[in-house]
């Protein structure tokens, strides 16, 4: 798991990358992954595919 963002924000739009990478900076694989928003009293996930 890698936390891309996390904090307080102000209402807005924003936009984060992620590279690849798990936390200890190795690449992953190809294949699919989830990914979780959280909102103040809202949790959203989904997935993504990973192509190399």
């Amino acid at each position: 798991m890698r936390t891309l963002a996390d904090g307080h924000r102000e209402p807005g739009t924003y936009v984060e990358q992620w590279d690849g990478r798990k936390e200890d900076g190795s690449p992953l694989s190809s294949g699919v992954y989830f990914y979780c928003l959280e909102t103040a009293g809202h949790i959203t996930s989904k997935k993504m595919v990973l192509l190399r």
